[in-house]
């Protein structure tokens, strides 16, 4: 898995590198681009260099692109499993604030989750009771 990730997504990582600011803010125009983003940037690189120390050279760009899309309340408008992947480039983070945020953000997914599970199992009710 490692080799195909750097084979498929080695190039996209690079550029997203070398991108400016501008650049990166494309991405930022839209939830999916987010999270898009931050797996290409959190994600791959833990896979494309694993056990070598260039697999967190990208982490301090990813932090600040986080930080950027959760004050665009970005996050907000993300998937589960999007919003997931956000909290995770957090998790890996040696900061107490940032693990934080992604605390508690969790936290606030898994009650959106729990909801869910229980709007989906009243409508399966409803529909039981009307055959």
């Amino acid at each position: 898995v490692d080799a195909e990730i750097r084979q498929r997504f080695g190039g996209a990582l690079e550029a997203v590198a070398k991108a400016s600011e501008d650049e990166i803010d494309r991405w930022l125009e839209d939830a999916p681009g987010a999270a898009a983003l931050v797996v290409l940037m959190d994600q791959f690189p833990r896979n494309m260099y694993r056990g070598d120390r260039k697999m967190f050279v990208y982490d301090p760009r990813t932090v600040e692109i986080v930080k950027k899309l959760r004050t665009k309340k970005l996050h907000l408008k993300m998937t589960v499993a999007q919003r997931f992947f956000v909290n995770v480039a957090l998790m890996h983070q040696e900061d107490i604030g940032l693990v934080s945020q992604c605390i508690d953000d969790l936290g606030v997914m898994m009650s959106e989750v729990i909801e869910g599970i229980a709007q989906l199992d009243e409508e399966l009710k409803t529909k039981e009771k009307d055959k």
